[in-house]
């Protein structure tokens, strides 16, 4: 990777598309200002099953060359608890995982395991380690998540030779940029393997939010 040329990017992020329990208030507007006054270079939009918030940010962004915006989405489904998408502006229809990850692969997009071994039991990557091949690359730190998960992640990545990011997961403003990827150019560098991760846990208070969140969705 050429360091005068890198990039940093928060590949994982939610605007007020997002409907899941979670939730998010960010409006595309809010999110450019807060990710450029935290020297972000580019931000990935990945809300759930929706590529809404995307299409706004990118009318938000119209003309601005120094600012990349990814399209992306994250999604259930597969018997794996969620899926990363980016770089593709369109959700394809879901038959079977390898259909679904051939159909992004050819559309110059990658797939990434998100949060895999986080503490929220749904939210987990439950099947073995051997199936992650299918998967481009691994998201080693997500803010959201304690450092014990994150070594794992890493070191689950460079066995099983994945790509490696890292994103905010920021349902918040106050997230944005917490956890960024390194690279020159984020999908063809998860493809090739030479990103670089970077990042910090997030405040025990919106740990604990989310995870009240989380409860209170909760099957009893």
């Amino acid at each position: 990777m050429n360091i005068i040329n890198f990039m940093k990017i928060d590949l994982h992020c939610h605007t007020y598309k997002t409907k899941n329990r979670f939730g998010s208030n960010m409006t595309p507007k809010n999110m450019i200002k807060v990710a450029k006054k935290r020297n972000l270079d580019g931000i990935a939009i990945t809300d759930d099953d929706t590529l809404e918030g995307y299409f706004e940010m990118k009318k938000n962004l119209k003309g601005d060359k120094d600012f990349l915006l990814i399209p992306g989405f994250e999604t259930q489904g597969f018997e794996i608890a969620e899926i990363l998408v980016l770089g593709i502006d369109y959700i394809p229809k879901k038959k079977n995982l390898m259909d679904f990850v051939d159909e992004i692969r050819d559309n110059n997009g990658v797939c990434i395991l998100p949060h895999p071994f986080t503490f929220v039991p749904t939210l987990r990557y439950k099947k073995t380690l051997k199936e992650l091949e299918i998967f481009d690359g691994i998201e080693v730190i997500n803010s959201f998540d304690w450092g014990i998960y994150t070594e794992f992640a890493e070191k689950v990545a460079n066995v099983f030779n994945l790509g490696k990011t890292s994103g905010s997961d920021a349902h918040s403003l106050r997230n944005i940029g917490l956890a960024y990827t390194i690279c020159e150019d984020p999908i063809k560098d998860i493809k090739k393997r030479r990103t670089k991760v970077a990042g910090i846990e997030s405040p025990w208070t919106y740990k604990i939010s989310n995870l009240i969140k989380f409860l209170d969705n909760s099957p009893v």
